[in-house]
């Protein structure tokens, strides 16, 4: 038996180096497909943030959604408000997906001051909690399920 030929090593360090590259490959493709999946989702959703802005701008445009007689009763400023809630509940969706409750990718601090900016509005805002209550069940469960746990038992 002959001992090991430093080509026999060359062609180790080359399978392991080809096994390494296409491990690489694969976990920056993932990271890849992830970064665009949520550009897009982020994307969609500051799409809806614009037509709640519309909603505000253009109230006839209100009539392409079926509202219950609880929104309808609302004053036209309330209504306003109701649609300003509404958008900082997409905003904070988008968050929510990125905080350290989720995806990770930020960081505890980072959301530390969304989670409170949430916590505020959940106890001090009634058109907020409204808002929150009559949307709920159109966010991702995880994030339904934050909110729910900062909504006030008294509300």
């Amino acid at each position: 038996m002959d001992g090991i030929t430093l080509s026999d090593l060359l062609q180790v360090l080359q399978a392991l180096s080809i096994a390494f590259g296409i491990i690489v490959f694969y976990v920056e493709y993932r990271k890849s497909r992830r970064d665009k999946g949520y550009e897009t989702y982020v994307q969609t959703i500051l799409s809806l943030v614009d037509i709640e802005k519309l909603f505000i701008q253009h109230p006839e445009m209100q009539s392409l959604w079926t509202y219950d007689q609880s929104y309808k009763d609302l004053s036209k400023e309330r209504r306003k408000i109701y649609h300003w809630c509404n958008m900082l509940i997409d905003v904070f969706e988008i968050v929510f997906i990125a905080s350290p409750l989720n995806r990770r990718w930020m960081s505890e601090d980072e959301w530390d001051g969304w989670d409170q900016y949430i916590s505020e509005l959940m106890e001090h805002s009634e058109d907020f909690r409204l808002a929150w209550k009559r949307n709920r069940d159109f966010y991702c469960e995880k994030f339904r399920n934050h909110m729910d746990e900062k909504m006030p038992t008294s509300a």
